[in-house]
């Protein structure tokens, strides 16, 4: 299966979650608090409504058994206050555990205008703390992550870089995924290629040196659209130079260019327009695609994978894979990866990819392009020149799986 975050003819998400081994029992890691409709949590005592992070604080002091605050060490950094609509701010809160961050494991606290609280969500450490001490060095750990996404991912050690690493503390239950331990000591490190063709997230076990891989997939105001025409890495990613088009309104004369310049228009207006936000980033950021491609560790005979997906800045749409709900479906990873920074990984990599499919059909659904019929709803790439890819509303119709476990 291919790593990235991509649009597979067997869907990727259900794959991971029926990977074999035997989970350790986790408890419970995961809350969501909210009040009755219409109602709202009131400001906590002594918290300045004015400021979210003091609210958003305050909160999780006074409710520190489920925020995991009662754990010897443990303690919430505020990370990001993220203005919303209507005036609610988004405060996003970091787990650690005697200065080490918890991987995945977040609070966040939506805070309305007046200070009163409209929902809270998070993850925390569940299991016991681990040994916090390393048996394997940091230059080792990057060692180690880099020739495992390497071999991953097809490539030669020489052609990967390794980032910094930093101590996390990793718990795969709370993804839902197997693992013989509760929690351990890892060493964290982002491995990338030039062109975004490798980009993961590496945890790799302080004490026992094995690797976990977790593939990163994320860049509109300004849109760029590049033909591959096939041919292996050509125009991955689509540089400004390259483009067959480019911020215009003037068509190309390439089908395929000129849909994808479209579609991403009619993405980019969907979240604009229905959400405030701008791009995936909500800053602005470029969207580039390229269309007829092929990347450097897949197979595209005669010229043509049979894929897509969304890498760092770039957006690579295999042969005949050009449609609206497809386009849609791989921006939306990128306003994933900004916002709920859902890792691509068993339950957090299901939700990220379920929420990637149901976009890319809002946006379908609501363009004025291609067949809007009660016969074409929730079927994924029906528009688009390859096919049907897959079947939301009933996965068997196309040979996929419609459970988990």
């Amino acid at each position: 299966m291919n790593p990235r975050i991509a649009i597979h003819v067997v869907i990727g998400v259900l794959m991971m979650l029926l990977a074999g081994g035997v989970a350790t029992a986790a408890p419970s890691t995961d809350f969501f608090v909210a009040p009755p409709a219409g109602q709202s949590i009131a400001t906590p005592p002594g918290a300045d409504p004015a400021i979210p992070a003091d609210v958003a604080e305050a909160w999780a002091l006074r409710n520190r058994a489920r925020t995991g605050l009662a754990r010897d060490g443990a303690s919430l950094e505020v990370r990001e206050v993220e203005k919303a609509r209507d005036g609610v701010r988004v405060v996003r809160m970091q787990q650690e555990v005697e200065g080490i961050p918890v991987f995945g494991a977040e609070t966040v606290v939506a805070v309305e205008r007046d200070g009163d609280i409209a929902s809270v969500t998070g993850e925390r450490l569940g299991g016991p703390t681990p040994d916090l001490q390393p048996r394997i060095g940091a230059d080792a750990a990057r060692g180690i992550a880099a020739a495992a996404s390497a071999k991953q991912n097809g490539a030669s050690l020489w052609q990967v870089r390794a980032g910094p690493a930093r101590r996390v503390i990793f718990e795969p239950g709370m993804f839902g995924a197997p693992s013989p331990e509760r929690s351990y000591l890892a060493w964290e490190v982002e491995v990338d290629a030039p062109g975004g063709w490798v980009s993961d997230t590496v945890l790799v076990h302080a004490v026992e040196g094995y690797s976990t891989i977790i593939p990163r997939r994320a860049h509109v105001a300004s849109r760029r659209v590049c033909n591959g025409n096939g041919v292996l890495e050509q125009n991955i990613p689509c540089l400004a130079g390259g483009a067959a088009r480019a911020d215009s309104a003037t068509p190309s004369g390439d089908a395929q260019v000129d849909s994808a310049y479209d579609f991403i228009t009619d993405t980019w207006n969907y979240y604009f327009t229905n959400f405030g936000r701008n791009s995936f980033d909500n800053a602005g950021a470029a969207i580039i695609v390229t269309v007829r491609a092929c990347p450097k560790d897949q197979s595209c005979p005669s010229g043509k994978w049979a894929n897509a997906w969304w890498s760092d800045s770039t957006m690579a749409l295999g042969h005949d894979y050009n449609s609206d709900d497809v386009v849609a479906h791989e921006f939306t990873h990128g306003v994933t990866d900004a916002t709920a920074n859902l890792r691509y990984y068993y339950q957090s990599g299901a939700i990220n990819e379920s929420m990637s499919d149901f976009f890319g059909e809002m946006v379908d659904l609501g363009n004025g392009r291609g067949t809007d019929t009660s016969a074409t709803r929730w079927l994924v790439g029906d528009d688009s020149l390859r096919g049907i890819i897959r079947s939301m509303k009933d996965p068997p119709a196309y040979s996929d799986a419609d459970r988990t476990g």
